[in-house]
């Protein structure tokens, strides 16, 4: 964003950073505000403090304690729909263990880690994809001290995924043989 304001208001550009990040780290009730840094005092005064400021955010996303936030199980995707209730009102009574863990994770690279356990236990096409990944260290049994309480195929079945491959297995094996005109 910063690289296609200076292109197009090249002494200008700072200036309409600093003021568009002092808007977002405002606290108001008309702007959402940017959860990723603190406005200093004074407001953001380079481009070095800016960068500076998202860099030792990375940093404590890592090393610090990360909450999940209070609608996490109301989110439609992946695993908020793994965890949650079918309402999205509470975690399902198996999943508890596995959602405690998340919520005791020490650092933000312990939640990012179980995270990528589940999800790539819920999507194991992601395998192919990502080679560089050991996935054997991500399995669920080794990442969570209780086990996944679902199959593969009983998450994505219950997630309303349709597994082409086994679809086309089930037909196939449904078909009955009616002689040499099949």
């Amino acid at each position: 964003m910063w690289s296609a304001l200076e292109s197009e208001w090249p002494d200008a550009a700072d200036r309409l950073m600093f003021d568009y990040l002092d808007y977002r780290t405002e606290e108001s009730d008309r702007v959402r505000k940017l959860y990723m840094i603190e406005r200093p005092e004074g407001g953001f005064q380079s481009k070095q403090q800016v960068k500076d400021l998202f860099n030792a955010a990375y940093e404590e996303s890592l090393t610090g304690k990360r909450h999940l936030p209070d609608t996490f199980l109301t989110f439609d995707d992946d695993m908020s729909r793994l965890l949650a209730t079918d309402d999205g009102r509470g975690v399902r009574t198996e999943y508890v263990p596995v959602y405690m863990e998340l919520l005791k994770a020490d650092t933000g690279m312990d939640t990012d880690r179980m995270m990528a356990s589940l999800v790539s236990y819920v999507h194991p096409e992601l395998q192919d994809m990502y080679a560089r990944i050991d996935f054997e260290k991500l399995e669920p049994a080794e990442i969570f001290e209780s086990p996944v309480p679902e199959t593969t195929e009983e998450i994505r079945s219950r997630l309303g995924y349709v597994d082409s491959f086994t679809e086309g297995v089930d037909y196939i094996t449904g078909l009955s043989d009616k002689g040499p005109h099949l």
